[in-house]
């Protein structure tokens, strides 16, 4: 079957805040598991490759028995602090020899382990029904937007007016990390995730939790505990 919808883990082993935290293990299982276990169970993706430099990781790639999953070998120049995410889905693109007829590019990070195959499938079914460019993961928030003059202290808020009451505020809504998805001739002409015609996947707290450092990794473990499972 042809690929149309490739999904790219990207998955280095240096980790500045959380050493080796991409192996490390999150209740039961190395916290990457839980990205390769929600991309399998996806019924969208067509093809799932881990992007990676550790040792190990074929060895746990293995274990699935999946025929839509592999390993990617990166290379030394494409694992320094300063490699973008596009350079490596391109590198993963050109080397799977997929420039023709691939459809879309899923960025899918290690660090969001509670996303679920439903929001990957609803992503690239938004993705699809919109012709879109580019669909990403957002959260919804409540936000007092403003400046802060560093050397002052002073404080500026962007909207004169502001309510004090935080259920009168509209809502803003952030990008979060748990999924892009770009159209692969975008990221190839642009070497951008994003382009010209955007959509935005709402998520909640849960499934957009990004674990970047030990603070992170602590409410994660607590979110597990409060679900008495190892969530994917």
């Amino acid at each position: 079957m042809a690929t149309r919808i490739l999904a790219v883990i990207p998955a280095r082993a240096n980790s500045k805040r959380i050493r080796g935290k991409n192996l490390k293990k999150l209740g039961d299982k190395p916290l990457v598991c839980y990205t390769i276990e929600a991309a399998l169970r996806s019924r969208l993706l067509d093809r799932i490759v881990i992007s990676t430099d550790i040792d190990a990781m074929p060895r746990i790639a293995a274990r699935y028995r999946s025929p839509r999953l592999e390993v990617l070998r990166r290379a030394p120049e494409l694992c320094g602090d300063r490699v973008t995410t596009e350079q490596v889905l391109i590198d993963a693109v050109e080397k799977l020899g997929l420039r023709g007829g691939l459809e879309a590019v899923v960025t899918l990070l290690p660090t969001s382990p509670f996303r679920t195959p439903e929001l990957i499938d609803g992503c690239i079914r938004l993705f699809r029904s919109r012709q879109a460019d580019s669909v990403v993961t957002m959260m919804r928030m409540k936000l007092k937007i403003a400046d802060l003059d560093e050397k002052s202290g002073r404080l500026r808020l962007r909207k004169e007016h502001t309510s004090a009451a935080m259920h009168k505020l509209p809502p803003t809504f952030c990008e979060n990390p748990a999924l892009h998805m770009t159209r692969l001739g975008v990221l190839l002409r642009d070497r951008y995730t994003l382009g010209k015609k955007n959509y935005g996947y709402e998520i909640g707290r849960v499934e957009g939790m990004d674990i970047n450092d030990p603070v992170d990794w602590v409410l994660a473990e607590a979110v597990l505990k409060s679900s008495g499972t190892s969530r994917t």
